[in-house]
């Protein structure tokens, strides 16, 4: 009985340390993944539902924070804000789709391979949601990351290493919450966060991207 017991015991260790363990297993999955140019793992990794529904939360705070230049002009103000919302939920709900996302990983591959990526090929909503959130173009979406493969494999002896130090990006991580895991990248100019939520006990889904302005 007492042999039984350690077994149950030891088994609930082993189960708890893996849980505890899990997402740090995950991001090194994902970056091997990004070294060997596989990006269909880093679309499978995302929950488009939830981020849709944080990403639109994020959009609206912005707006809403904006309003203020409108001044004295109430119905003015609330009618662009009913216009600008409803262009926010058309192109998230449109942009943020895991076809896009696997379209966007085959153009990604392409940079990589060195061939020119237009726009079109991304699709409308792509575009339009990069817009949103600031991006000039379809090069300009596609081109960090080629960048940051191209300095790292010129630069770093180890090909397994992770390439936020050739780009000057430096990258953290850690728990956030029991079942939350939160990935900050920061260079000179932003910093981006992607949260990560538990699903069953060791799986994990990105459920969110924080956006630089939010935390202006």
């Amino acid at each position: 009985m007492k042999t039984v017991i350690k077994f149950v015991l030891a088994a609930a260790v082993l189960a708890v340390i893996a849980a505890g363990v899990s997402p740090y297993v995950l991001l090194w999955r994902l970056n091997q993944a990004y070294q060997a140019h596989e990006y269909q793992a880093l679309v499978d990794v995302v929950d488009y539902d939830a981020l849709r529904v944080n990403l639109k939360t994020q959009l609206y705070a912005e707006l809403d924070k904006n309003q203020d230049e409108f001044g004295e002009m109430p119905f003015l103000q609330e009618s662009l804000s009913q216009v600008a919302k409803g262009l926010i939920d058309t192109v998230v709900d449109r942009g943020v789709t895991k076809e896009n996302a696997e379209r966007f990983a085959i153009a990604a591959s392409k940079t990589k391979q060195g061939e020119t990526v237009q726009a079109e090929s991304l699709g409308v909503e792509t575009v339009a949601l990069g817009g949103l959130l600031g991006v000039q173009n379809a090069q300009d979406l596609l081109g960090n990351a080629a960048k940051t493969d191209d300095n790292a494999s010129e630069n770093a002896p180890n090909t397994d290493a992770p390439t936020d130090e050739a780009d000057n990006a430096q990258v953290s991580y850690g728990y956030c919450g029991v079942n939350c895991f939160l990935v900050a990248w920061q260079d000179d100019e932003r910093t981006i966060s992607a949260q990560l939520e538990r699903r069953n006990v060791f799986g994990w889904k990105v459920v969110n991207v924080v956006l630089p302005f939010a935390d202006e």
